[in-house]
C-alpha cells in the first residue's frame, strides 16, 4: 500500500480498519489483574515448595537424626510427596558410610572436616554429584565432616541422636 501523500486521518483510518480486522480473527485474552497475579504465583510457588515467606532455621534447631552407627543427618528441608530434600550429614571421627546404589542425582558439598568418596579425598568447598546407575563410596572420614547434601530422601531416620556434638566437626587445615 502506497501512503505517499496521504493525511494524518486517511492513515488514522487505515490504522483502525486493520486494528478492527483483527480484532474479529483475534480471540479476545483477559490481562490478569494484581489479585489473579498473585494467586497464580501462589499456585507455582506452592508447586515448587516455596510459601509466603523465606525460611530460616538456626543451626542449633532440629534433629539430627541416626543414619548409621557415628553418622547422623538432620533435614533442612524435604517435600514428602517427591521425597527431594536439603539435609546434613556429619561423620564422626573414624567412620565410614559403605557403597551404595545411586538410584538419582545427589550433589554433596563438603562443608567441613575430611572425607574420601570412594578413591577422591575431598576438601572443604569441593562438590561432588553423584548420578544414577554408578555405585556411591564408600564414604570415609578420618577426622569428622560436615557434608551439605541435596537429593532425594525417600525416608527420613526414626531415631534421634543422643550424642550431643557441636554442628560443625573441628576444620581441618587445608592441604
Amino acid at each position: 500500500m502506497n501512503t505517499v501523500g496521504a493525511t494524518p486521518e486517511d492513515i488514522s483510518a487505515i490504522g483502525d480498519a486493520l486494528a478492527a480486522a483483527i480484532a474479529q480473527n483475534v480471540e479476545p485474552r483477559r490481562l490478569l489483574d494484581a489479585a489473579d497475579k498473585r494467586r497464580l504465583f501462589d499456585r507455582i510457588g506452592a508447586g515448587l515448595g516455596f510459601g509466603d515467606q523465606h525460611r530460616y532455621l538456626p543451626a542449633r534447631d532440629g534433629d539430627w537424626r541416626v543414619l548409621a552407627e557415628r553418622v547422623y543427618l538432620k533435614v533442612l528441608q524435604r517435600d514428602d510427596e517427591s521425597g527431594i530434600a536439603t539435609y546434613l550429614v556429619r561423620y564422626s571421627p573414624g567412620t565410614q558410610f559403605p557403597v551404595h546404589p545411586q538410584r538419582t542425582t545427589e550433589e554433596c558439598l563438603l562443608v567441613a572436616g575430611d572425607l574420601r568418596i570412594g578413591d577422591v579425598d575431598m576438601k572443604p568447598g569441593d562438590l561432588q554429584i553423584a548420578v544414577p546407575g554408578i555405585p556411591h563410596g564408600p564414604l570415609i572420614s578420618q577426622n569428622g565432616a560436615l557434608v551439605f547434601v541435596r537429593g532425594v530422601l525417600s525416608r527420613v531416620p526414626e531415631r534421634i541422636a543422643d550424642e550431643a556434638f557441636d554442628v560443625l566437626p573441628p576444620l581441618s587445615a587445608p592441604r
